[in-house]
């Protein structure tokens, strides 16, 4: 597996919630090459209720033309741009099937998600219960504890364990233009 030359200085919200949501296998959608998704785009900005997938362009091996082609056969499949030279950006209708989860996660309602989606969330990413993503899912009393010496108050007991969405960082704008591979802050980062 190719690994991303650019790595993005902080992953969104969204690049957790919105991929499972798409009926593709995480093999198949090369997460390998996913630098972020996105609820909006300053470039598409009358798109309502869409994924936006941006993606690393490598297609030293045919790869990224496979990925093209099985991302046109989801009948969610609404588009895709090139926002600079070394990049693509996909963009999804949600699926009908999801609509109430996307709309639960933009209140920033983590925990009241479907189970349904919780459970292909932690899946798409293999992720177990000492995740910080699964901690956040089914709200975790000790992260919860954690927060409130972090932060000296009391959250109520239905709080959410992690800070709502900043919309600013959900969009896709200009200033994530990749405009030569010098321009990155190759910052590692953890996956989710």
């Amino acid at each position: 597996m190719r690994k991303r030359r650019f790595e993005p200085k902080e992953r969104t919200k969204s690049y957790v919630f919105l991929p499972p949501m798409l009926d593709l296998d995480p093999i198949y959608m090369q997460v390998h090459l996913l630098l972020n998704a996105y609820l909006f785009s300053e470039d598409r900005p009358d798109e309502k209720n869409t994924i936006f997938l941006h993606y690393e362009y490598q297609d030293m091996d045919g790869s990224f033309a496979r990925l093209e082609n099985n991302f046109k056969q989801i009948p969610e499949f609404k588009g895709m741009y090139d926002p600079d030279k070394f990049t693509t950006i996909f963009y999804f209708d949600v699926p009908v099937h999801w609509l109430k989860d996307y709309h639960t996660y933009m209140d920033s309602f983590y925990s009241q998600i479907s189970t349904e989606l919780k459970k292909r969330i932690l899946k798409f990413y293999a992720l177990g219960p000492q995740s910080q993503v699964y901690k956040v899912l089914y709200r975790d009393a000790e992260k919860k504890r954690q927060l409130e010496e972090e932060l000296d108050v009391d959250l109520p007991d239905d709080a959410e364990v992690a800070s709502a969405l900043d919309f600013s960082k959900e969009t896709y704008t200009k200033n994530i233009k990749i405009k030569s591979p010098t321009n990155l802050d190759l910052t590692l980062w953890e996956s989710p």
